[in-house]
C-alpha cells in the first residue's frame, strides 16, 4: 500500500514539495527501543526508498550499535520532512507542513521509548526550539501545551485557515507532552565537520544510558527559556553560543534568534532579535569567563558585532 503523508496529518497542499517523492517511516522490526527523527531524505535515500541511507545511514548505525547498544532494528527511523528539498527555505518549509505528521505517529509510540531528534529540523518540529547547538546535549522534556491555547488557535484558524497548521502543530506536540526527546547533531554535518564527531559519540552515549537505566530527573535535563536578555541571569560563568540568521553572509544577513547555554543545563533563546537588546547582550558576553563558539570567528562573532553586539 502506497504511503500517503497528508492520511497522517501532512499538509502537503501547501509545501513546496507536494509530496514529490516521499520516502516513509521505517518502522522497527524489533521491539522499539527507539525512535529517530531526522531532518530529510537524501539523495541516497530516495535511490534506496528507505531513511537513512548511504554513509548517514551508516554513521548512525554504528553510532547507536557501539555508543547506546541499539540496532536499527529496535529503531522506528523517520524525518522531519519526508521529502527532500533543492534549498533551505524548501526544506524548512516542507518540515513545518509535515510536523503534524510526525507529531500524531509520535504520539502512537509507546510513551517509555525515547525520541531522539538529529538536527535543527526534527528539533524545531518537535520541540519548537530553533536553535540545535543550544538544544543538544541535554534530556528535554516535550513541554505542556495550555489547551486554552490549543483551542484559541483552532478558533483563530477557523476565521483564517492558514493558520490551521500552526493550530494543528500545537495540539500535536500537547499529545506528546511529557515525552523525552534527547537532540543531537544529524549525521549529515558530523560527515562534513569531522571534529564534531566525539560530540556525537557523547549525545548518543547519552541516549543509550537513557534507554539501558531510564531518566533520572537533573541528569543531564534542560531548563528551557525564551524571551529576552533578563533571561541571562540564570546562566553561569562559561556558556556556549550559537545564533540562527536569514541567510549566509554574515555583513549581509540579520539575526533570528540567539541561543545561549551554560554547564549545567540551563539553555537561554534570545527570541526574537531586537535591535535595542544588542548593548545588554554585548555587556553579557563580556561579563562571563569564556563564551565558546562553533563557527565563531568566522561566522557568528563577525555578525553579531555588525549587530553592534560587542565585548
Amino acid at each position: 500500500m502506497t504511503y500517503r503523508p497528508q492520511d497522517h496529518g501532512a499538509h502537503c497542499d501547501i509545501c513546496p514539495l507536494h509530496g514529490k517523492q516521499v520516502i516513509p517511516p521505517s518502522p522497527a522490526k524489533d521491539v522499539v527501543r527507539l525512535v529517530v527523527v531526522g531532518e530529510s531524505p537524501s539523495r541516497n535515500d530516495e535511490k534506496m526508498a528507505a531513511p537513512f541511507a548511504g554513509a548517514q545511514g551508516g554513521f548512525l548505525d554504528e553510532r547507536l550499535r557501539r555508543d547506546a547498544n541499539v540496532s536499527r532494528a529496535q529503531c522506528i527511523i523517520t524525518n522531519a520532512a519526508l521529502c527532500r528539498g533543492e534549498s533551505d527555505t524548501e526544506q524548512e518549509r516542507a518540515a513545518e507542513c509535515c510536523a503534524p505528521r510526525l507529531l500524531r505517529e509520535l504520539a502512537a509510540v509507546p510513551a517509555a521509548v525515547p525520541i531522539v531528534a538529529l538536527g535543527k529540523l526534527a528539533t524545531k518540529s518537535i520541540l519548537g526550539v530553533r536553535n540545535i547547538l543550544a538544544a543538544r546535549g541535554f534530556v528535554w522534556r516535550a513541554p505542556e501545551i495550555d489547551p486554552k491555547a490549543v483551542l484559541a488557535a483552532y478558533r483563530a484558524a477557523v476565521k483564517k485557515p492558514g493558520l490551521l497548521l500552526k493550530a494543528e502543530t500545537m495540539a500535536g506536540r500537547g499529545v506528546i507532552a511529557g515525552r523525552l526527546i534527547l537532540p543531537s547533531l544529524h549525521p549529515s554535518f558530523v560527515l562534513r565537520a569531522d571534529t564534531w564527531k566525539p560530540i556525537a559519540e557523547l549525545d548518543v552515549q547519552r541516549v543509550g544510558r537513557v534507554v539501558r537505566d531510564g531518566f533520572h530527573a537533573g541528569e543531564d535535563e534542560c531548563s528551557y527559556q525564551v524571551g529576552g536578555p533578563e533571561l541571562f541571569k540564570k546562566l553561569g560563568p562559561i556558556v556556549s553560543c550559537d545564533i540562527e540568521t536569514d541567510g549566509i553572509r554574515p555583513l549581509e544577513c540579520g539575526i533570528l534568534s540567539i541561543g545561549v547555554a551554560d554547564t549545567v543545563g540551563n539553555v537561554v533563546e534570545i527570541w526574537p532579535w531586537r535591535q535595542e537588546d544588542a548593548e545588554e547582550i554585548g555587556a553579557f558576553f563580556g561579563s562571563r569567563e569564556q563564551v565558546v563558539f562553533h563557527n565563531g570567528q568566522q561566522f557568528d562573532i563577525i555578525v553579531l558585532e555588525a549587530r553592534g553586539v560587542v565585548w
